[in-house]
């Protein structure tokens, strides 16, 4: 008996390879894994050539904007640049005087209006450097602003040395 159950366990998978084949379709059916074309490595490691980033220009808006700001930074500049001979004698005159005297005060008052004058040209810096951020931030050419920006930076720079020598020397 026990010869007749081992010689049924190995007749078994002999029975079931018919019933496996049976499953098997025919190979048309399946897509090839051979290597595609995509698959393979051929040409070079070198990136792409790739087109260079070119900004857009600004809005003529925006161009119209920075040169009015511009022209008010100048204008500014050149009050201060007409002012600055009175005040330097008025801070000349009140540099020994007493403090609260005439001369001291009035040596303050010429120097506040000077300030005052640097201040219109650092509004319009003020909005100079908004319209060079919002330009830079937004991809566009940052070229038509620069120039102008540059040139009421030094300007505006050149006005705060002065009005420390002044404040110094009084």
């Amino acid at each position: 008996m026990m010869q007749a159950r081992f010689r049924l366990l190995r007749a078994a998978p002999l029975v079931a390879l018919p019933l496996l084949a049976a499953c098997a379709s025919a190979s048309e059916d399946y897509p090839s894994l051979a290597l595609r074309d995509g698959e393979l490595a051929t040409g070079t490691m070198l990136p792409a050539e790739s087109e260079p980033y070119v900004p857009a220009p600004p809005a003529p808006a925006t161009i119209e904007s920075v040169n009015s700001l511009i022209g008010t930074v100048r204008s500014a500049n050149a009050r201060f640049m007409e002012e600055l001979p009175s005040v330097r004698s008025q801070i000349a005159a009140g540099r020994n005087a007493s403090v609260g005297s005439d001369a001291w005060s009035n040596a303050q008052v010429a120097l506040a209006g000077l300030q005052t004058r640097n201040n219109e040209g650092m509004i319009a810096m003020a909005d100079l450097v908004r319209i060079y951020a919002e330009i830079s931030t937004e991809g566009e050419a940052i070229a038509a602003v620069e120039g102008p920006y540059e040139e009421a930076a030094e300007l505006l720079e050149q006005q705060h040395q002065i009005i420390a020598e002044l404040i110094q020397a009084l």
